[in-house]
Parts: C-alpha cells; sequence; structure tokens
C-alpha cells in the first residue's frame, strides 16, 4: 500500500506517509479516507513524510485536485517532509494553492525543522517510532 496514515488523537497529529509509488489517485483516496475517519478532527496537525516514496507520480492537475479536497481545516498547521528536489516542488504548489485557505503549510527535507515548526519536537522519539510501524489506514493497489 503506497499511501497511510496513523492518528496520534493524544496530540492531535495525523502521520501521513506515502512508500514505493504514489499517485494522485492514491492522494485523493487518502484525503478522503481520512476525511471519513471518525477519529479526525480538521483542526488537527499533519505531518505527511515521503522520504520513503520512490516515483511521486503526479501532474500539476493532480495537485491541484489534491488541493480541492483535503479534509483540514483553516490554520491546522500541516508539513510536508520530503527528499528529492520533485517532491520539494510538487508540495511547494500545493502551499501555493491552498495560500488563500488559510491553512498553515510548510515543506521540508528536515524531520527536525517539521517538528519544531509543529511545535512537537518534545515528542521526536515516538513519531520516529509511528512513522516506522505500519500505519493504522493505508489506501492504494
Amino acid at each position: 500500500m503506497p499511501c497511510g496514515y496513523t492518528i496520534d488523537a493524544g496530540r492531535r497529529l495525523v502521520l501521513g506517509r506515502g512508500w514505493q509509488d504514489v499517485t494522485g489517485t492514491m492522494l485523493v483516496e487518502y484525503s478522503n479516507a481520512l476525511g471519513r475517519d471518525p477519529r479526525f478532527e480538521p483542526s488537527f496537525m499533519q505531518l505527511f513524510d515521503f522520504r520513503r516514496t520512490l516515483d511521486l507520480r503526479l501532474e500539476s492537475h493532480d495537485v491541484r485536485t489534491i488541493a480541492g479536497v483535503t479534509p483540514f481545516g483553516p490554520g491546522s498547521r500541516r508539513v510536508s517532509l520530503v527528499a528529492t528536489d520533485l517532491a520539494f516542488g510538487l508540495a511547494r504548489m500545493y502551499e501555493m494553492l491552498r495560500d488563500e485557505s488559510g491553512d498553515a503549510l510548510h515543506v521540508t527535507r528536515d524531520l527536525d525543522d517539521a517538528l519544531l515548526w509543529l511545535g512537537i519536537v518534545q515528542h521526536k522519539a515516538a513519531i520516529v517510532a509511528a512513522l516506522a510501524a505500519p500505519p493504522d489506514v493505508t489506501v492504494g493497489p
């Protein structure tokens, strides 16, 4: 499964991740699944880890579609953790498309920077362990 998430309700945090090959369709399915999850609240923060994604198969129209289906509410702090130039560029495009919505978005290549930006650096060990474990919910083929 190329996308998945774990909800840490105590920290009001969604830990999303992608691995292998990720497509725009999968990210739309991810957003829809998260929005339907009864544990999810639109005010939660999110850290989406793209560092294990081998191939991010998105085009500009996919990014626009994904930007339109986010289940997160205005002011929700979300960060994309990326490893490649392509992932960085696509995440920045998403950030620009969501700019008028009042979202608080950040793109980084550094986990410590991501945790600091979210204000949860004190929980680093627990978050690293959760990201290494299988996600609670998976989407994709």
